[in-house]
């Protein structure tokens, strides 16, 4: 399962929450926080597939902001996040690793989220990958930017 499909909004977005108050030291309050952020983009008539897809690209950057802890600062992040019932760090990287998989085997980038997944992988490391899946990748990636800039283009 996708981080965020259909009925996972609500646990990600505490996640996402939890994290920037923690980890970032965001007041909920903050306008910069990112469940203001959800509401303000919720009012604003946005649709659930668009709220569900910023879901996931917060989630994806606090995950790839976790790429250089040390295990035992993950170890301690989870124990916080098991303690209030909330996604651990741990399952959301094992989930992008499944979904690497996923994006590897169909050896296509399929939609804009395929993309932006892809781009955090390459740019952060936090998800282990052979050179050679690495340079599939950032060709995906390459290609992807190219087809998207000729389609701007000849608008």
């Amino acid at each position: 399962m996708k981080p965020g499909a259909d009925g996972e909004e609500e646990p990600l977005l505490a996640f996402v929450g939890w994290w920037a108050t923690r980890i970032w030291g965001f007041h909920l309050e903050h306008s910069a926080h990112p469940i203001s952020v959800y509401r303000e983009m919720k009012a604003s008539g946005l649709s659930a597939g668009q709220l569900r897809g910023g879901i996931r690209q917060a989630v994806r950057d606090c995950v790839s902001s976790a790429a250089d802890l040390p295990l035992s600062k993950i170890e301690e992040i989870d124990r916080e996040l098991r303690a209030g019932n909330l996604r651990t760090l741990t399952s959301l990287r094992a989930e992008f690793t499944r979904n690497l998989a996923g994006v590897l085997k169909r050896g296509r980038l399929r939609s804009e989220e395929d993309y932006y997944f892809a781009v955090n992988v390459i740019e952060d490391g936090a998800i282990s990958m052979t050179a050679e899946d690495r340079r599939a990748l950032a060709e995906w990636i390459a290609f992807w930017e190219a087809s998207s800039s000729a389609g701007e283009s000849s608008a």
